[in-house]
């Protein structure tokens, strides 16, 4: 008869097939229960028992009260020597001597000892920890998968220690204005008695050729300017536009400059461009990591909900980073065309791009933040003297026509001889017309026309006098913001707490990381301090095992199992803390 030799364990941890502890070998394993286990802890028969595991049950010859506490086995098996490792789920009373144990096999403990799970073939792996060379190769896909727990803590941070200045992003305090004019700003615009001026030539900035002028002025000139050709209106009334721009977008030094009514204005023209500025965020997976306090192996929680980034500009522009793309080479760029067109973009050129190395082509276009709403600066037009300056050449024709007007011709030295001459006929012809004797009355009627042609004259410009001034197009979109101090572009930042911090570590810490599709791989079951998690699936094999068994092994491991490296730890799995590190 083939008699299996039994030896009982009491008060042990091992009380769920989900958690067990892992020996380099079988060897070990034995070895560790037999020194373990001492004393009232431990009951080794001296006799075999006929038994099968098959049939899942044992008698042995004591009375229950003394099997108190018992909850786990070994037996050599009599017929294949192997040794096995079994729960004992039920202690039965028959008698006063004699108890019966329900078992259940231990099939992990059993079967997949030392390096077995490592060598299986055929493998779906689900989840399981990954030894340090792994995790790093694998960081792209673990900082940008779907495994990740929902968060519900996040809340905004201060956002100075992403910035290389220490503040909060790129106020825009400083400004100038881009004046689009369709005439010339230099030269004599003479007076509203002889007003002049110049059609633009205009010209090509930021790549853009303009039909018009586009002039460049600061806060305080403008202010002067604006004062200055007030009594032009015939020339400001060409504004087209007068635009407020962050001044930090030139380089005065490359324009060239003009002075109109004692301003210095600058020019932009001559194929020159504003500049392109490295904006001072930084947004690096370094500094992220700096920030949240994670430690040197934790690179993949460096992703969306654990914390999030994106610049804004207060008026509903937004630039939203995946906080899993960031590495540390992501400079914030704005580039910009102004003058005829005003629009400043802000991006990264090496987000999302795997390849840093290589010229970049562009598509990081597709991710970022265009600001195209500027303030405009009206301009008032008096009337009064536009409508004079308008009309001073056809009213200084019409008086010409008059009898004074011609009589002051003839009498001007100025005035060329014919055209003295041509007056003083034109005179004679009028007021002489029908002969000497109708001369008086003639003239007296000539006379009274011109009096009256006067008064109407001075009429109308009394109507223009009170004529209420134009004032051109503008607007103030970013009022607001400039009083605040918020108009420019900021980086805003969220986090979530740091007890959420630590359940989402105590979470990977305890189940690991989701395996990548077709990942067909268990790595070392050893490479954590604590524990490591295994869970996987497939048409694999172990050698040796009852076909029952193994496909209880394979739904234990289906559903996931966790291998425990120190008995201790075991003990207290309940308490599964975020220092399960790679060890």
């Amino acid at each position: 008869m083939k008699l299996s030799q039994f030896t009982l364990y009491k008060n042990t941890n091992f009380t769920d097939m989900q958690n067990t502890l892992h020996f380099n070998s079988n060897t070990e394993r034995d070895n560790w229960f037999s020194s373990y286990f001492t004393d009232n802890n431990v009951i080794t028969f001296s006799h075999p028992f006929n038994f099968r595991y098959d049939r899942g049950t044992l008698k042995v010859p004591m009375d229950m009260n003394q099997l108190q506490g018992f909850n786990y086995c070994k037996f050599i098996d009599g017929f294949d020597g192997k040794t096995y490792y079994a729960f004992i789920v039920k202690t039965s009373y028959l008698n006063d001597k004699t108890t019966q144990l329900d078992l259940v096999i231990d099939v992990v403990m059993t079967y997949t000892q030392g390096n077995i799970l490592e060598n299986l073939q055929n493998v779906e792996v689900i989840r399981q920890h990954l030894p340090m060379e792994q995790l790093k190769a694998r960081e792209e896909y673990l900082r940008m998968n779907n495994d990740i727990l929902p968060t519900s803590t996040m809340m905004f941070v201060d956002p100075s220690p992403f910035t290389s200045d220490n503040s909060k992003g790129v106020q825009f305090n400083d400004f100038m204005y881009i004046i689009q004019s369709a005439v010339e700003l230099n030269g004599d615009f003479g007076t509203e008695d002889h007003p002049t001026m110049n059609t633009s030539i205009g010209g090509t900035f930021d790549g853009i050729t303009s039909a018009i002028s586009l002039y460049l002025v600061s806060s305080d000139d403008l202010d002067r300017l604006l004062t200055a050709l007030s009594r032009y209106p015939w020339i400001t009334q060409n504004f087209k536009t007068i635009v407020k721009v962050p001044s930090m977008f030139f380089d005065l030094s490359e324009l060239n400059t003009k002075n109109c009514e004692g301003v210095r204005l600058y020019v932009l023209d001559g194929n020159n461009s504003s500049d392109v500025l490295t904006l001072p965020f930084v947004l690096k997976k370094s500094k992220i990591k700096e920030v949240l306090g994670l430690k040197e192996f934790e690179d993949y929680l460096v992703r969306d909900n654990v914390i999030n980034i994106y610049l804004t500009d207060y008026r509903g522009n937004q630039l939203n980073f995946e906080t899993g793309k960031i590495k540390d080479n992501n400079t914030i760029y704005a580039n910009c065309v102004l003058g005829a067109f005003n629009e400043i973009d802000i991006y990264s050129a090496e987000y999302g791009q795997r390849d840093t190395s290589r010229s970049k082509s562009g598509f990081y276009r597709d991710n970022q933040m265009t600001i195209n709403t500027f303030d405009n600066v009206p301009v008032l037009i008096n009337n009064y003297t536009l409508n004079k300056a308008n009309t001073t050449y056809s009213r200084q024709l019409e008086n010409s026509r008059t009898i004074s007007g011609r009589v002051d011709a003839i009498t001007n030295p100025n005035n060329s001889l014919k055209d003295r001459l041509f007056n003083a006929v034109s005179v004679y012809s009028n007021v002489f017309a029908g002969g000497l004797m109708s001369a008086p009355a003639k003239g007296v009627g000539l006379f009274s026309d011109e009096y009256e042609y006067y008064r109407t004259q001075k009429a109308q410009m009394e109507q223009w006098k009170i004529a209420p001034p134009t004032v051109s197009e503008g607007g103030y979109t970013n009022s607001v913001l400039n009083k605040t101090g918020d108009y420019g572009i900021w980086l805003k930042v969220s986090t979530i707490s740091y007890d959420e911090l630590n359940s989402l570590r105590r979470y990977y810490g305890a189940f690991g990381h989701e395996a990548m599709p077709n990942d067909n791989r268990i790595y070392n079951v050893n490479s954590m301090s604590k524990a490591n998690w295994v869970q996987f699936k497939g048409n694999y094999w172990i050698d040796d095992i009852d076909r029952e068994l193994f496909d209880q092994l394979k739904t234990l491991f289906e559903g996931g199992v966790r291998l425990w490296h120190n008995y201790s730890e075991l003990a207290a799995r309940t308490e599964m803390s975020d220092n399960n590190v790679i060890a």
